[in-house]
């Protein structure tokens, strides 16, 4: 982790290095939702295999809970992570401003419009940087959101085709099941 220290120095390409870095743990929370896809794949199978109607019922319940639970936590991840990276943006530009207005107070009054421009020109990055920033967290949080809502409506989908498939079963069949 890069002390606090080390983040006031960091220039435009360090924080989106950062941001690299992000986007690699929201890969490796994607890895976390597809395992978690694997459990419910599991789930069904265990479902297929169930002796009777009761038991699929109940599998039924938990892939849905299990699905649900699983894309309520990536995404609450995805807008922690978010939200301290904006933080953290914002405290470094913050912080740089102070110190460019600090060399402003330092600079002789001659060289002060000088002084007054670079300052300017350094919010004015600073602000496309952080708006940037904020893009990229809003376009990977909002996939993220859109990839869990597909996998919960085709788990749901097949929550329900499995559900009709049991209930279409005849009295005999289901004793067979």
């Amino acid at each position: 982790m890069i002390s606090e220290k080390e983040l006031r120095k960091l220039r435009r390409a360090d924080l989106l290095e950062i941001m690299v870095t992000q986007q690699r743990h929201l890969e490796e929370m994607q890895e976390t939702l597809n395992t978690a896809q694997g459990r419910v794949d599991e789930r069904e199978r265990i479902i297929s295999d169930s002796e009777n109607i009761a038991q699929a019922a109940l599998h039924l319940a938990h892939i849905e809970e299990d699905v649900k639970n699983a894309a309520e936590l990536y995404l609450l991840s995805l807008e922690a992570q978010r939200t301290q990276f904006m933080e953290r943006t914002k405290r470094e530009i913050e912080q740089g401003r102070q110190e460019l207005m600090q060399e402003l107070e330092n600079v002789s009054q001659k060289r002060r419009p000088d002084a007054e421009n670079v300052v300017k020109e350094f919010e004015a990055e600073a602000e496309m940087v952080l708006q940037d920033a904020k893009k990229q967290a809003d376009a990977i949080v909002e996939k993220a959101r859109q990839e869990m809502d597909a996998l919960l409506a085709q788990a749901l989908e097949e929550k329900h085709q499995l559900e009709d498939r049991l209930k279409s079963l005849s009295p005999a069949e289901n004793k067979a099941v």
